[in-house]
């Protein structure tokens, strides 16, 4: 329901309230002023008590004194009958009796026998006559009597006096006057009647009962007339004679019809009012709500956030609303620009992220436009974000995305796609030309290491190239080669590029194959030996994991990364750790026991939470001792989760079995996180001995190597020894252990038992 639809109905009851309200108002005024009506009925019963006891004082007073005259006249004539009164004095008396306003005046025997009619205004008949006069008779006053004789049809004022003479015999006046209503003539506004009445107490049960002055008056009131019962002593067939008041409520009627009238005015005045209130709230405040919400409205349907609510002039509450709500839009606009903004770019290096970039290489593709695609790797990066925290880590990230923006060409798009993973767009003729000339710019931006807050950081990165439309129809694909070209530099010398090349997905194959390899037990540990230099006997041995397939042996260069991509490395590893075990069996079973094998153990396998477990576990079946077990991890892979690694290390190394950090050099090298891992064996890489016979500085960067590992109580293993002259500078600086092609190849299981017997028999 709308909201002109709910001031409307608002409205409506309102005005039916106050109609409701006025009318029980009204009511309730004409319940007070017939209650005031009654009241005033009581009051005027009560004047008429007074007055009906004044006027039978009154008639009484009359009859008293027409009974006087009459004694006066008849002493004059000495008689005691009227009829025999001289003629003169007679019709003297005759004529003030007659203008007398009581109505018939009888003279009567003690016997109540008429004597003499002297007035008789009413005629009534004998019987009526007989009636009135033998109830008189009756009471025990009868001869000096005043009250009411009430008959079957009239009620009547009845007066006796006594006509006293000096002549024995007596004689009665007798007055009687019927009742009429002229007896309450107080006010000359009283619109009443008065009248007397014989009434059953039946009759009066509706009536409300009231004491006043020893008399109960009986009272009632309607919406037209107020009646008063009050009774009355009277003598005759019944005694149930009231003095009845009837009076019109003229005020009530009055103040009735001007209330009603007023009342309609109030009604017909307040419905204006409502409508006029109505028109003003909904031109006020109604038409601008809509207007409000018609514009709320076209931003919800359009997010047109530009849309504003037009001033209308007025200083006021909507008014203000307006302005906050314009002003709520203005700080939205700018929050959806800013939105967009971020929804289209990284938050930490501010280029594109990979949604824009999908979308620009997207509609590059729609448009049929050629373009080139760099996927950018930074290298061993994750080690700056452990070592020197991700700050330091996001700071290189922007010092990077800036090279990138400082190519500054035409038709260029940079953006950051993952952690450490950037991807250049570049559009338009010659960007196979452009995007190579990109390659090697940030390869001479790279060669430099970079500074930030006072320290160096050496950072590489390894880069994959495809084009639009070569090397795919849809940018995914693109993308996918992009990633390829990069694994494949990757997998290889790093600190390159490659442009994609279909003979790529040959390593995919190879990694399909992988797993068919492990099923079918192609796979099988080699070992090289180990001589301890300062005893010159071989100490032990590096299990060194082949494929032997049909085609003959793949070189772990090709499948290792493929398999620790995938997971299969798990696999592979155990596979190493088993022979490796099996081969310490049969070596302790010839009489070799002081002999230690050295396992390569991934991170995947490592990081298996069942690992050290599942290791005693193998070393128990085989019987063998945990001294003749060394896992080798290598630089790289320790701060896959350093903190994880350093608790699992020193695990391993509580069970009683040697930890060595294998291929140092290669890596981020550092003896600051060396230190913190629970290490007994420091294997330098083939890597840095390459020409140490002929180069001093080399020879002393070793040196200091050794006697680095050495201060913190680690002994030194050297690798990839392959000519006398290494051997014996090795020797000199006071290296430990060595291994390499000087001493002997990786031999199968079967020709290394039969070189370490040769060995030992010799």
């Amino acid at each position: 329901m709308n909201i002109t639809k709910k001031v409307m109905i608002i409205i409506i009851s309102i005005t039916l309230t106050t109609v409701a309200l006025s009318i029980c108002a009204s009511q309730s005024i004409l319940k007070n002023l017939c209650s005031g009506e009654a009241t005033r009925s009581i009051g005027r019963t009560v004047s008429v008590l007074t007055q009906f006891d004044s006027i039978m004082n009154e008639f009484e007073d009359n009859c008293e004194q027409f009974s006087q005259l009459i004694q006066l006249s008849l002493n004059d004539n000495e008689t005691s009958d009227i009829n025999k009164a001289d003629e003169e004095k007679k019709q003297k008396l005759i004529d003030r009796i007659s203008k007398n306003k009581y109505s018939n005046f009888y003279v009567v025997d003690e016997n109540y026998n008429i004597t003499s009619k002297l007035k008789e205004h009413y005629k009534y008949n004998d019987n009526e006559i007989y009636r009135i006069l033998n109830t008189v008779e009756k009471n025990t006053d009868k001869y000096d009597f005043n009250g009411i004789v009430s008959t079957d049809d009239y009620q009547y004022m009845v007066c006796v006096k006594p006509i006293l003479t000096h002549i024995s015999g007596g004689s009665y006046l007798v007055i009687i006057e019927p009742f009429s209503g002229d007896i309450y003539k107080e006010s000359e506004n009283f619109s009443g009647s008065v009248f007397i009445k014989k009434i059953s107490l039946n009759d009066l049960k509706s009536f409300n009962k009231i004491k006043v002055n020893d008399r109960i008056i009986f009272n009632r009131y309607t919406d037209d007339l107020v009646t008063s019962y009050t009774k009355v002593d009277s003598y005759g067939g019944s005694d149930n004679v009231y003095i009845s008041l009837e009076e019109k409520s003229m005020v009530v009627q009055n103040v009735k019809m001007n209330l009603y009238k007023f009342i309609a005015i109030i009604i017909i005045i307040f419905i204006l009012a409502n409508f006029i209130i109505y028109f003003s709230i909904k031109t006020v405040i109604v038409d601008r709500m809509l207007k409000i919400n018609i514009a709320v409205n076209k931003i919800i349907n359009t997010f047109d956030l530009k849309t504003r609510i037009l001033d209308d002039g007025r200083q006021d509450e909507i008014s203000m609303l307006s302005s906050d709500l314009n002003s709520m839009f203005s700080i939205l606009e700018q929050y959806s620009e800013k939105m967009k903004y971020i929804s289209g770019h990284d938050t930490v290096t501010r280029l594109l992220n990979r949604r824009s970039l999908e979308e620009i290489g997207e509609n590059l593709i729609i448009d049929n436009k050629e373009f080139s695609c760099a996927f950018i790797d930074i290298d061993n990066f994750k080690k700056i974000n452990d070592f020197f925290g991700h700050n330091t880590g996001d700071e290189v990230l922007c010092i990077i995305a800036d090279y990138l923006l400082s190519y500054g060409k035409d038709k260029i798009s940079c953006g950051r796609i993952g952690g450490d993973e950037f991807l250049v767009i570049i559009e338009g003729e010659g960007n196979k030309e452009k995007i190579i000339d990109m390659v090697k710019y940030m390869f001479d931006k790279l060669k430099e290491n970079i500074y930030f807050r006072g320290t160096s950081y050496n950072v590489k990165a390894s880069i994959g190239i495809s084009y639009f439309p070569e090397h795919g129809e849809t940018f995914s694909q693109i993308l996918q080669n992009s990633d390829i070209a990069m694994y494949n530099v990757k997998n290889n010398e790093r600190n390159n590029y490659c442009i994609f090349q279909y003979e790529l997905f040959n390593s995919l194959e190879v990694e399909s194959k992988i797993l068919e390899g492990i099923k079918k037990g192609e796979f099988e540990a080699y070992f090289q030996p180990i001589i301890d230099l300062k005893t010159g006997i071989i100490s032990g041995a590096e299990a060194l994991i082949r494929w032997n397939t049909r085609e003959g042996v793949i070189s772990p260069n090709k499948f290792i990364p493929l398999a620790k991509s995938n997971g299969y490395i798990i696999e592979i590893d155990k596979i190493v750790i088993e022979q490796s075990c099996k081969l310490i069996r049969e070596l302790i079973d010839n009489g070799i026991e002081d002999f230690q094998i050295s396992i390569n153990t991934s991170f995947k396998l490592l990081s298996q939470k069942r690992f050290l477990s599942n290791l005693m576990e193998v070393i128990r079946r085989y019987n063998i001792g945990v001294k003749n077990i060394k896992l080798e991890i290598t630089e790289d892979e320790t701060i896959e989760d350093l903190e994880y690694m350093t608790d699992l290390l020193r695990r391993i190394r509580e069970c009683g079995i040697q930890v060595s950090i294998d291929d140092f050099g290669t890596g981020y090298s550092s003896f600051n996180y060396i230190k913190t891992l629970p290490l007994d064996v420091l294997k330098i890489d083939k890597s840095l001995l390459r020409d140490m016979e002929k180069d001093e500085r080399t020879e002393h960067i070793i040196k200091t190597i050794i006697n680095l590992a050495h201060i913190l109580n680690l002994s030194v293993t050297c690798e990839g020894v392959e000519t006398k002259e290494q051997f014996q500078l090795l020797e000199k600086l006071n290296c430990d252990n060595i291994q390499g092609y000087y001493l002997s190849r990786p031999l199968k299981i079967n020709d290394f038992k039969a070189f370490i017997s040769m060995y030992v028999n010799n």
